[in-house]
């Protein structure tokens, strides 16, 4: 049951924001392993598959990173707390 709640989440973060999945799982495997959050830049950015404007990239760059640590917290983080 969970691991279906975490495997939509995913999917879901990854439809939403147009990502890299191969990416993603890397970037949040490497934050699970060194506890230090991906870097909006390049970790976050290499993940982004669409083309950003100028004033898109900051707030995609912040929102994403926001999202990748919240799906850590909430789907690898509480099950080992």
């Amino acid at each position: 049951m969970w691991e279906k709640e975490r495997v939509a989440a995913f999917d879901k973060l990854v439809k939403e924001e147009q990502l890299d999945a191969d990416k993603l799982k890397q970037v949040i495997d490497r934050y699970v392993y060194t506890g230090q959050e991906p870097l909006p830049d390049p970790d976050i950015v290499d993940l982004i598959q669409k083309p950003l404007g100028i004033l898109e990239r900051g707030p995609t760059r912040k929102r994403v990173l926001e999202k990748v640590v919240d799906f850590v917290a909430t789907f690898i983080r509480g099950i080992a707390a």
